[in-house]
């Protein structure tokens, strides 16, 4: 007897114009000035980014803020590793990826490091689509933040995750897990898109939110 095969193709909405997205959110050749406080020709910065991304999904949001905020006030962009160092700037944006609710070390003990600043934070995670998950997440990072300082607020979006997370979740299922290996999966597929054109504005809205309150 002959064997039917049927292939399903997965039709995605909205497709993220990748063009459009490098055009917006290309990164300068001189982005990181690892300043102190002050920029080009002694001019007094007003925020810094700083961020942590092991995928490239944080540091899309980290460069298409960078860019946005330059037309409000003079700001600086620096990626974070173990010797990085607060600086003088009294406004801080920190990005970061999350890893099993959290934000990664690295994030973790330069948040400890801050003192008197203003925080506002941003990141990207493979699950989404649920604020009280977003919302669980926010609080695991800011027990990282000392109680002298101000957290302005949050922004978190998804974000693509590796194709051996997707191979993980296939070696994963068997007769009795197979309804929540085909979620993962469905969310894994989605989470591909992003962070897409969307994901970008809003992050843009959020960070002039808190530079306009101040």
């Amino acid at each position: 007897m002959p064997i039917l095969v049927i292939l399903r193709k997965v039709v995605y909405s909205k497709p993220v114009d990748k063009r459009h997205l490098k055009q917006r959110c290309r990164i300068p050749e001189k982005l990181k000035k690892r300043a102190d406080g002050k920029a080009g020709n002694n001019i007094m910065l007003d925020y810094k980014i700083m961020y942590v991304s092991h995928t490239g999904n944080t540091q899309r949001l980290a460069v298409c803020i960078y860019q946005s905020l330059q037309q409000l006030g003079n700001g600086d962009i620096e990626e974070i590793n173990s010797n990085t160092e607060p600086g003088k700037i009294h406004l801080l944006y920190v990005g970061f990826c999350v890893e099993k609710g959290d934000c990664p070390i690295e994030v973790q003990e330069f948040l400890k490091k801050v003192h008197n600043r203003q925080i506002a934070l941003f990141g990207t995670c493979g699950f989404g689509q649920s604020q009280e998950y977003y919302d669980r997440i926010v609080e695991n990072v800011k027990q990282w933040i000392p109680k002298d300082n101000s957290c302005l607020g949050a922004f978190l979006c998804m974000g693509k995750m590796p194709m051996q997370v997707r191979e993980k979740y296939l070696k994963m299922r068997c007769p009795g897990n197979e309804g929540q290996i085909q979620k993962m999966l469905q969310n894994f597929d989605k989470a591909l898109l992003h962070p897409d054109w969307k994901d970008m504005e809003n992050a843009q809205r959020f960070v002039h939110r808190i530079y306009s309150r101040l």
